[in-house]
C-alpha cells in the first residue's frame, strides 16, 4: 500500500462512543485524518463518499452489522480495495473465518490495546510505518522550535571534534542499548537515552535526540509500552550505525 507522502484518511465504524472516542485519539495521534459513524450504512456512505485509507469496523451493531457492511463495501468498485481491520468483542472462530471471507484484512479482539491497532495498521501499512511517522512529525516539530543560525568555523570544528570522540563511544553504546532491552532496565535504558539525547544535539544528528526525547517520555510511562520501547531503541541503534558509516567516509 502507497502512503508516501499523504495524510491518512481512517474510517471507524462502531456503535460505542467510547471506543470511537479511543480510537479518533489514537490515530490523530499520528495526525490521520479521522471520520466516524455507528451504523453499518452510514459507514457504506462515508467509505464511498471519504474514500478513506483504512476502515475499523465493529461487527456487532444493531440494524446493519459489520459483517452485512463488509460484504457490501467489498463488492463496491469504489471500496472494494479499501483495507479493513474487523474489531470484535466475540472472537471465536465462527466469527474470525465470516470476517475474512467477507474480505477483512485483519480481526482484532477487544477490549482493543495500542500494541493490537498498531499490528493491525503496520501489517497493511508496513513495518515501521508509524515509527518512522512519529519521527518525522517530532522532527518536524524540533524544526519549527528550534532558529536556524549560521555556524562559525570554531563551532564546527569543535562538531567535528565531538564527532570523533563520539564515534570511540559507539559500539559500547550499542552493547549498553541492546543489554538494558533484555533485561528489561528501564533506569538504565532512560539513562542511555538521556546521554543520546544531549550528544543528538551537541553533534548535529536531531534524529538522535529525538528518539532520546521521546523514548525518555516512554520509559516514564505507567505500564511502559515495551513494544514502542523495543521499536524505538532498535531505531537508535540503525541511526548510531549510520553516523559511524557517514563520519568514516570522511
Amino acid at each position: 500500500m502507497d502512503t508516501s507522502n499523504t495524510k491518512l484518511k481512517l474510517l471507524v465504524v462502531d456503535d460505542s462512543d467510547i471506543v470511537r472516542e479511543v480510537l479518533r485519539r489514537f490515530f490523530e495521534d499520528y495526525s490521520f485524518e479521522v471520520v466516524t459513524c455507528n451504523n453499518g450504512l452510514s459507514g457504506i456512505k462515508e467509505a464511498i463518499e471519504q474514500k478513506p485509507d483504512v476502515i475499523f469496523l465493529d461487527i456487532f451493531m444493531p440494524n446493519f452489522n459489520g459483517i452485512e457492511m463488509l460484504k457490501v463495501i467489498k463488492t463496491l468498485d469504489e471500496t472494494k480495495s479499501i483495507p479493513v481491520v474487523v474489531i470484535t468483542a466475540n472472537n471465536d472462530k465462527i466469527n474470525v473465518l465470516a470476517s475474512v471471507e467477507a474480505g477483512a484484512e485483519k480481526v482484532i479482539a477487544k477490549p482493543l490495546s495500542k500494541n493490537n491497532i498498531i499490528k493491525a495498521l503496520e501489517s497493511i501499512l508496513g513495518k515501521d510505518y508509524l515509527t518512522n511517522l512519529k519521527l518525522a512529525q517530532l522532527e518536524e516539530k524540533r524544526v519549527k522550535e528550534v532558529e536556524k543560525t549560521p555556524e562559525d568555523e570554531d563551532s564546527l570544528e569543535m562538531k567535528r571534534h565531538l564527532v570523533q570522540m563520539f564515534l570511540k563511544t559507539i559500539s559500547y553504546r550499542k552493547s549498553d542499548i541492546l543489554s538494558a532491552l533484555e533485561a528489561r532496565n528501564e533506569l538504565m535504558l532512560k539513562g542511555l537515552m538521556h546521554e543520546l539525547r544531549g550528544l543528538g544535539t551537541s553533534i548535529g544528528y536531531p534524529k538522535l535526540t529525538l528518539i532520546g526525547e521521546y523514548l525518555e517520555g516512554e520509559l516514564s510511562k505507567d505500564p511502559i509500552n515495551w513494544r514502542i520501547v523495543d521499536e524505538y531503541a532498535l531505531k537508535s541503534i540503525e541511526v548510531l550505525n549510520i553516523i559511524r558509516e557517514e563520519n568514516m567516509k570522511e
